[in-house]
């Protein structure tokens, strides 16, 4: 899975709603800080901190890399849009944003893309583990 930003860069965004989705939230105009990564090493620990432009990507990485396997995952997608079609716990509402929380469910890597690729409109902010990687 290549990022929203190397697909721009290699021109290969054609149909690709994921990069779409990046712009179509803004007006014209400069928006500094925007897709920001910083990483750390501590004791041999690795911590990568993004801001929000990656988590559907590292969400869709961690779950082709997952595959057929299960694993605990709890969170919330959040859109401003009513949303249907899969299950959540608990669904909360203010200033006509819904966020759809979902709490430790068992989910393979492919109901995690599956759902990822049927909701495009939606900011998903999922927390699972994949063998030693962490999503928090």
């Amino acid at each position: 899975m290549d990022s929203f930003i190397k697909k721009i860069f290699e021109g290969n965004t054609e149909n690709d709603e994921l990069v779409h989705s990046h712009f179509t939230k803004f007006s014209k105009g400069e928006f500094p800080d925007r897709a920001m990564i910083r990483a750390k090493n501590t004791k041999g620990k690795y911590t990568i901190s993004t801001t929000a432009e990656y988590a559907k990507d590292l969400i869709i990485s961690l779950a082709e890399k997952l595959g057929d396997k299960t694993t605990t995952v709890s969170g919330a997608i959040i859109s401003a849009l009513d949303l249907e079609g899969f299950e959540y716990n608990e669904r909360k509402m203010a200033m006509g944003v819904r966020k759809y929380m979902i709490y430790d469910k068992e989910m393979s890597g492919d109901e995690i893309l599956s759902l990822c690729n049927k909701i495009q409109k939606a900011f998903f902010a999922l927390s699972f583990n994949v063998g030693e990687t962490s999503l928090v």
